[in-house]
């Protein structure tokens, strides 16, 4: 039996977002189909906090980088 790997979900802390922001976010999880935890964080400076893994990690970080948005990993 070949051995499986299970990719690891990864939490992304994204900053500074305003409504329009979250509202591409949201518009963007949901058309390319990724199942991910966004919790949004109004508190000061609003940010979102987003666990995806393997594929679907690879293209949360493209959309960041394609609109330069801020994000580290927790």
């Amino acid at each position: 039996m070949k051995d499986v790997v299970e990719p690891l979900p990864v939490t992304l802390i994204t900053g500074g977002l305003s409504k329009e922001m979250e509202g591409n976010f949201r518009s963007f999880l949901k058309s390319v189909g990724i199942s991910a935890e966004l919790n949004l964080h109004a508190i000061g400076n609003p940010d979102a906090e987003i666990k995806a893994s393997g594929l679907d990690l690879v293209k949360v970080k493209q959309y960041l980088g394609e609109n330069n948005w801020w994000y580290k990993t927790k």
